[in-house]
């Protein structure tokens, strides 16, 4: 899914409801959720919309339906209508963050964002989040600029040496080729089986050490097949 929010300028959306209990449609109608992969959808947003969105926010591979990865050039066009409407692009690299590649999807894919964001992987697990990007966005945060994020666990120390310590192991890209050759062999394996012994239609879906089965004989690239 793509998520794109929208500027200061109102504009009514009668199609997008919130669909958890305390956001309000007057905040939500501000977002629109679009198909992912789909640039076409990206297009007539962003034509309908002229000049009023203000960021696209995208899982570069998508985890939270399924590993669905991008379609040739999606992340390219992503980046290229962004920059020429001056809108932020921002990955969430939660999951594909050091999982992918050191370096994330972006490294993989070679796009760079606006902006990053990164999740609990950089604490070892334990409660930790961060962003990053360029430096006249982050030059708008305190205390150089006026946003103000929250920081209820900044710098915790266990947190910290967690991280360091994980990031230490993940450096070494060896240590990364069991996870993705583990992941390879159970895709391949399962896939084998179903097709092989029972057979039923299976595909698998893999980049680096993530991988969702799809009951399809096909790839899936919007995550809305039947999944394991």
């Amino acid at each position: 899914m793509l998520i794109l929010y929208c500027k200061g300028r109102v504009w009514r959306c009668d199609a997008w409801h919130s669909r958890s209990a305390g956001v309000l449609d007057e905040q939500a109608k501000f977002t629109l959720a679009l198909p992912f992969n789909s640039q076409q959808a990206v297009k007539e947003t962003f034509t309908k919309f002229k000049d009023q969105i203000a960021c696209v926010i995208v899982e570069p591979v998508v985890g939270n339906m399924g590993c669905v990865p991008p379609g040739k050039g999606y992340l390219e066009f992503l980046r290229s209508i962004t920059a020429q409407h001056s809108t932020v692009l921002i990955f969430d690299e939660v999951m594909t963050g050091f999982r992918v590649s050191f370096g994330g999807a972006q490294q993989l894919y070679k796009i760079n964002p606006d902006l990053t964001t990164l999740g609990k992987i950089i604490g070892g697990g334990l409660p930790v989040g961060a962003y990053g990007g360029r430096a006249e966005l982050m030059d708008m945060i305190a205390p150089l600029g006026p946003g103000v994020p929250g920081r209820d666990a900044l710098g915790n120390p266990l947190a910290m040496a967690a991280g360091i310590a994980t990031l230490r192991e993940l450096k070494n890209a060896a240590r990364n080729l069991p996870a993705t050759r583990t992941t390879q062999c159970c895709s391949g394996g399962w896939r084998a089986g179903c097709c092989e012994k029972e057979g039923a239609s299976l595909t698998a879906n893999r980049v680096g050490s993530m991988f969702t089965c799809f009951f399809s004989p096909a790839r899936s690239t919007t995550g809305t097949r039947c999944q394991i």
